[in-house]
C-alpha cells in the first residue's frame, strides 16, 4: 500500500503544495522568477546557481510535508489493496511478485513521469 499511496495521493499532495508555494513566494519575492521550476538560466543562457538550490529547497519542502501528509491517508489505501489482491490469495507467490516488484515498479515510474512533468520548464523543451 506504501508504493500505491505515494505514488498516487503522494504526487498529488506534492503538485499542490509546489504550486501553492510557488505561487505565494512568486508574489513576495523581488526575483519571481526564481521560483518557476525548471528555470535556472537567465534570459542569456547563463545559468543561476541560486535558482537551483531555491528550486530544490522548496521541491524537498514539499517531499518532507508530503512525507507527514500520508500516514493520515493511508488506510483507505491498505484497503483498496486487500480488495484488489483478494482473487491472488491462492496463489501466494504470485501475490507476493506483484506486490513485491511488479507494482512498485509500475508505480515508481509512474511517479517519476508525473513528477517530471509537472517539476520541468514549461513551453517547448530545449
Amino acid at each position: 500500500a506504501g508504493a500505491m499511496v505515494e505514488a498516487t495521493m503522494g504526487v498529488l499532495v506534492e503538485f499542490v503544495l509546489l504550486t501553492l508555494f510557488s505561487r505565494m513566494f512568486e508574489n513576495g519575492a523581488a526575483n519571481p522568477r526564481i521560483f518557476r521550476t525548471g528555470e535556472y538560466r537567465t534570459r542569456g543562457g547563463l545559468l543561476v546557481p541560486g535558482a537551483f538550490v531555491v528550486q530544490l529547497l522548496l521541491w524537498l519542502a514539499c517531499v518532507t510535508a508530503m512525507l507527514c501528509v500520508l500516514p493520515l491517508v493511508t488506510p483507505p489505501y491498505v484497503a483498496a489493496c486487500r480488495l484488489l489482491l483478494r482473487p491472488l490469495e491462492w496463489f501466494p507467490r504470485l501475490e507476493l511478485l506483484l506486490v513485491a516488484l511488479v507494482g512498485p515498479c509500475v508505480l515508481y515510474a509512474f511517479q517519476a513521469w508525473v513528477t517530471d512533468d509537472f517539476l520541468k520548464k514549461e513551453g517547448d523543451p530545449g
